[in-house]
């Protein structure tokens, strides 16, 4: 639905040399609410990780980023029962910057805009 609706209303006005679309990082975790300069801003390690997942989305072979969550396994298996039907699915590893010492993990990628790979019929 989402698709079609951008596709009708949105891409035809956006010019061709811009690849348009959302990314966003997703994990869990505790994080420090403080007041600065009368505003509520906060910090911690699940903010700088979901920043960090959002960078690396795009990956190798020319993978597009846009349209696409990069998540934890942790969030994925909290999610999995919502999400696993509606959109595709793709385990990837990742290397990301001053996280886990730098060593490549696995983390899930959902793509918004592709459909669920279908299952095998037995």
């Amino acid at each position: 639905m989402y698709l079609a609706q951008y596709k009708r209303n949105i891409a035809p006005v956006v010019p061709k040399r811009f690849n348009t679309g959302i990314t966003f990082g997703l994990t869990d975790g505790r994080m420090v609410r403080f007041r600065l300069n009368e505003q509520v801003e906060y910090i911690g390690r699940p903010l700088n990780l979901a920043a960090r997942l959002q960078g690396a989305i795009g990956g190798k072979n020319n993978d597009p980023p846009q349209n696409k969550v990069l998540m934890t396994k942790g969030v994925y298996h909290d999610l999995r029962r919502d999400i696993s039907d509606s959109y595709r699915i793709a385990k990837v590893q990742r290397t990301l910057k001053n996280v886990a010492g730098g060593e490549s993990l696995e983390y899930i990628k959902l793509s918004l805009y592709e459909p669920a790979k279908a299952k095998a019929q037995s």
